[in-house]
């Protein structure tokens, strides 16, 4: 049976192909799961619930290999699993109950993609995409949990990033203020948040920009505090204590 087979290959099986992972044989691996899951497709239909689940779990391993390659620098593969990652989310195609999560999860991915290769205007597009579809697939769940809410968060803070970097601060700082708000409203307790101390800095380096040096001074004094239930030796605690010394010193 194919679907058993694309079953093992997904799943247990996948310590077949150890020799393929161990050297970073991401694709070449997607690829084999692929053919096994295009014949799926074509003997059991698109709508059968095992081929529609199968695309889930394709979706979501290749989205965790193309990352692996971004971030071995290996950019026109990882590209390439992403757009086959975007394929396997079309809402036209696939109806499997986490598609409009993955397929923002994608749209991210792709938008951190182009960050990396400093195209600017091309992640804004791809992270405004996560942004749209995020929101969607919330309206039409059955309520919006504190994942939901940290997740568009991260999807808010990385708009803000990229507005930063085109020049568009007054955008940018109100995308990292509503980042700040979704984590906080996610963790019920942002006082004991890293990532709520994050948010601070960003906010903080907005104002920096746009030479509103006193507010950068008082939003990175908090965002300081809030990184000191981190360990002295972690990079975002001595990274805020850096950015704190400087604000003052404007």
């Amino acid at each position: 049976q194919m679907l058993t087979r694309l079953y093992k290959i997904l799943g247990e099986g996948l310590l077949d192909h150890a020799d393929m992972l161990g050297a970073g044989r991401y694709e070449e691996h997607v690829e084999f799961i692929e053919e096994y899951f295009v014949g799926c497709e074509v003997q059991y239909g698109l709508q059968n619930p095992e081929v529609q689940a199968a695309a889930e779990q394709l979706a979501m391993t290749t989205n965790i290999f193309a990352i692996k390659l971004l971030l071995s620098g290996k950019y026109q593969v990882s590209l390439k699993l992403f757009k086959k990652a975007e394929l396997l989310t079309d809402p036209h195609k696939y109806r499997y109950r986490r598609r409009g999560e993955l397929r923002a999860w994608t749209f991210a991915n792709i938008s951190y993609y182009y960050y990396k290769r400093c195209k600017f205007s091309a992640a804004l597009q791809y992270i405004q995409k996560a942004a749209k579809v995020h929101h969607a697939t919330a309206r039409l769940s059955s309520g919006s949990g504190a994942a939901e809410q940290r997740n568009y968060g991260v999807i808010m803070s990385h708009m803000a990033t990229i507005y930063s970097k085109l020049g568009r601060h007054d955008y940018s700082i109100d995308y990292a203020r509503r980042a700040l708000e979704l984590v906080a409203a996610a963790s019920g307790k942002p006082e004991d948040d890293p990532a709520a101390a994050v948010r601070y800095h960003n906010i903080a380096v907005e104002h920096v920009y746009l030479f509103n040096y006193k507010d950068a001074v008082g939003v990175e004094v908090r965002a300081a505090k809030l990184a000191q239930s981190l360990d002295a030796s972690h990079p975002w605690r001595q990274q805020m204590d850096t950015a704190k010394d400087v604000s003052h010193a404007l």
